[in-house]
């Protein structure tokens, strides 16, 4: 492994591409060796050994060329790489709110690095203008306290304060255009060539902001100060919460964002990040993340001695480049294929495979691994659980363990010779020894797998300390106590606000653990966690005694503004015979099997993108806008694949690549919503893995949750969410779909018009197709019309109004709406059933609009 030499990022310095190209070869490469270091057994797997193993970097590995940081510890002095620190733990830096005249500067930058032997953005990150860019360390494998993300400023809002409600941002993208050394380039559909083709990684330098959680206006307004959204949000002059909106790569335009909360916005905690279709969860795996926090005012302030961000970021790999077979060679002693032909491949770009990358994978807290945190006893900490994750590895079990002086009775661990040896207690940070020999290493990453089984499963468990829920995704539980949990559930982007009192002075140590989010497909009556881990997230000293108590409180101060108030069945929208019309949605993976997709490579097109299966919303990937012209790809759906076909040579077709028909205008994925509406929708889930539900602006009411497997224990039924698992299916004879996993959902479409987007919220699943429009249209004439973008908004529909409630007059024709499905329908002609999927062209077609239709 080279060592690294130092190269301008292109965030600091401006030139050509060329020129850029010139002064890397003129740096030279240094080949020196690097020695490993002994730290890489720390993203602990529950289980095997193996996954501990010293990874093999001077073979599949590359270097860095870029200035780097060669830091061994956070001390968080600010501004430390955009972090500051509470009792030594990290927090990301506050950004000011801005003003119209005078708006914060916020740029997305790139981290280069050697990519094929030419320069090449490896890492992307949120830079606030008049701060230091963000360097990655000098680091072979994980170490605890070292800063891998910096993360976004955090943005603090008081929203009855119209001085203090509004974001005004200074958006630049600083990434470059033309880049050629991405595999495939930029990339290129399979079997057609032609670049950004639907439901494919593409646009990886592409920049847009989504403001998540916010119940803010999702439009734009263009260069004639008209509201725009959809495909017309290209021309956007200035944007509120518009993820259709983006800045092309290589334009270093400044867009302005301009967020205005309503004055009866909740208080919670959110967040803001990349939305580009296409690379989503490319860019957050980099890192592009950051806080919103509305605060509480008045009589609901909790009182407490600390409130803390915790966001939970996975690392694809700490080497930034990773070498990856581009083609296949069947290897006949193990009957399997095997990658050759190796390339240079930016790590980041695995997010979207689910191929071997480095096996140091973790996650970090505030774009640190394993932080420590220091309290006193009796001291009243708020924790502000953010799970900013984009893979299935970012479903997670949030436990806090006391750490007992002696390991657990009959806990054992296989040692280095063989046999087996007694637990013993791992002492924090949690590394082996200096010095340790290999056998030694392997033994302290046995007994640390060991010892943290052995502290989830006694029943009852005397190591868990329960915390206090008082909030999920930013909605606190107003005028109910706070929920006593010894563990918590969270699916990527979910957030969860806990109250902590330690009692007792120890070590403790805030845990991930995996979550069962698979159904039955993979075997008769099995339920498998998914490729998550367990991992120690931070360690908690608790010392010293506090000087004045804090109170918990016995029920959560403050009150539910009309937008969150319980949905009735009389407020629900109605069919024309008057019962509760149910909106049905269906995720779905087309063709999916054992195995699918899961090598390093793909035959249809020789690269590091992943197979080409269709991730699909009522049985269509995801299509932007009806006027967008392009390849459409159509997938092979596992009702439709004959087992064992054969190809013209005889062999057994591992997968169907699907095909990709010439351009054509499509229909836009959307579903026509009327605004000041309340709906419920039943969210079916097809497929055997758990996908996330989230939408944008109107959060939405959990009713009922199905899980067919009986294994998904979903919590929360009754409460507040914008993004909530939908359970697997249930499969027979590994092939057969006989029953679905389902949730029930109410939501209000009230206060803002304009379109905006639900998707699942792993992201590579979003970038693959599974996401649609929402398209909420305006009813000026109305006693409450809609707001769009800008307005400071102060009042917001009364729960008990009656307009709009049954389809058809005086709502839209019943053309607009799918079929109702409430249940599911059996196989049709060898496949699901899927609801009829409608589009603007039952309203017009026009896809913006602020006129009554």
């Amino acid at each position: 492994m080279a060592k690294f030499s130092d190269l301008p990022q292109r965030g600091k310095y401006l030139m050509t591409q060329k020129n850029f190209i010139k002064e890397l070869d003129e740096s030279g490469q240094d080949t020196t060796p690097v020695s490993l270091s002994r730290r890489d057994f720390l993203a602990m797997g529950a289980g095997a050994a193996a996954a501990f193993a010293l990874p093999s970097l001077g073979k599949d590995s590359t270097a860095i060329a870029g200035t780097c940081s060669t830091q061994t510890s956070t001390t968080c002095t600010p501004p430390y790489n955009g972090l500051v620190c509470y009792n030594g733990f990290p927090q990301p830096y506050g950004g000011s709110l801005g003003t119209p005249s005078s708006p914060t500067g916020l740029d997305i930058v790139p981290y280069y690095g050697t990519v094929n032997d030419k320069p090449a953005v490896v890492r992307r990150s949120y830079n606030l203008v008049g701060t230091d860019t963000f360097t990655p360390p000098c680091t072979d494998s994980l170490e605890p306290g070292v800063q891998y993300f910096k993360l976004g400023p955090t943005f603090k809002f008081k929203a009855s304060d119209p001085d203090q409600n509004t974001l005004n941002l200074k958006f630049t993208n600083k990434l470059p255009a033309g880049e050629d050394y991405i595999i495939p380039p930029e990339p290129p559909s399979p079997n057609t060539g032609d670049k950004g083709a639907p439901g494919r990684p593409k646009g990886f330098n592409a920049a847009n902001l989504h403001f998540h959680g916010l119940h803010v206006s999702p439009s734009s307004i263009n260069s004639s100060g008209d509201i725009v959204c959809g495909l017309e949000s290209r021309d956007a002059a200035k944007s509120s919460d518009d993820m259709l909106f983006f800045i092309p790569a290589g334009d270093e335009t400044h867009h302005p964002y301009e967020i205005v909360l309503p004055t009866f916005h909740a208080p919670g905690t959110h967040w803001y990040h990349a939305h580009n279709d296409g690379s989503t969860a490319l860019h957050v795996v980099d890192g592009t993340a950051g806080a919103l926090l509305i605060e509480d005012e008045g009589d609901a302030c909790i009182d407490v001695d600390h409130d803390l961000l915790w966001i939970v970021q996975e690392l694809e790999g700490t080497d930034l480049v990773t070498k990856v077979g581009t083609k296949a060679k069947f290897d006949k002693k193990t009957k399997k294929e095997v990658p050759k032909d190796k390339k240079d491949v930016p790590t980041d770009q695995l997010v979207f495979n689910c191929a071997p990358v480095p096996a140091n994978l973790g996650f970090t807290v505030n774009g640190v691994y394993q932080p420590s945190l220091t309290m006193k006893v009796n001291e009243l900490h708020r924790w502000r659980f953010l799970a900013g994750t984009a893979t299935p590895r970012g479903f997670m079990r949030i436990v806090l363990y006391k750490i007992p002086d002696t390991a657990p009775s009959g806990c054992t661990y296989k040692n280095s010779t063989g046999g087996t040896s007694n637990c013993f207690v791992p002492s924090a940070p949690l590394v082996p020894p200096s010095g340790s020999t290999s056998a030694e290493q392997t033994d302290y990453a046995n007994n640390l797998a060991a010892f943290l089984n052995s502290l989830s499963t006694p029943s009852p468990n005397p190591y868990r300390i329960n915390m206090n829920l008082i909030a999920i995704d930013g909605i606190s539980f107003y005028r109910d106590p706070p929920q006593s949990v010894s563990w918590w559930d969270m699916s990527p982007a979910n957030r969860a606000d806990f109250l902590v009192q330690l009692s007792e002075k120890g070590t403790y140590w805030v845990v991930k653990q995996p979550v069962i989010t698979r159904g039955n497909l993979f075997g008769p009556g099995t339920v498998t966690g998914g490729p998550q881990a367990t991992q120690v997230l931070a360690t908690i000293t608790v010392e010293g005694e506090v000087s004045e108590k804090k109170t918990i409180p016995t029920i959560i101060p403050g009150k539910f503004p009309t937008y969150l108030q319980t949905i009735t069945d009389d407020e629900l929208l109605k069919n024309p015979d008057k019962s509760n019309y149910v909106r049905p949605v269906v995720f779905a993976i087309a063709k999916e099997v054992k195995g699918l997709g899961c090598k390093n490579y793909d035959k249809s097109i020789k690269s590091a993108m992943p197979a080409p299966r269709s991730f699909v919303i009522n049985d269509l990937p995801y299509s932007g806008n009806s006027t967008e012209d392009g390849p459409r790809y159509t997938a092979q759906l596992l009702a439709n694949v004959p087992k064992d076909e054969k190809d013209s040579k005889g062999k057994v077709i591992e997968y169907q690549t699907g095909s990709f028909s010439a351009p054509e205008t499509k229909r836009e994925t959307v579903q026509v919503v009327k605004l000041n509406t309340c709906e419920e929708w039943i969210i079916f889930n097809y497929s055997n893995l758990v996908h996330p539900f989230h939408i944008h602006v109107n959060p939405f009411l959990l009713i009922e949750s199905y899980d067919p497997n009986g294994k998904l224990d979903q919590q929360g039924i009754g409460r507040w969410w914008d993004v909530i698992g939908i359970p697997a299916a249930k499969f027979k004879n590994k092939k057969t779909l006989i029953e679905p996993g389902y949730v029930r959902i109410r939501s209000r479409f009230w206060d803002y018009w304009g379109e905006y987007v639900f998707h699942c919220h792993i992201l590579i699943h979003e970038d693959l197709g599974m996401m649609q429009n929402v398209y909420v249209a305006n009813n000026p004439s109305s006693k409450y019309p809609g707001n769009g973008p800008f307005e400071q908004v102060t009042t917001s529909p009364d729960p008990s109004i009656s307009q709009n409630k049954v389809i058809g007059t005086p709502g839209f024709p019943a053309s607009c709406y799918p079929t109702s499905y409430p249940t599911f329908q059996p196989l049709v002609d060898g496949r699901p059933k899927y609801p009829e999927q409608k589009d603007t062209s039952c309203i017009g077609g026009k896809t913006c609009e602020q006129t009554s239709t």
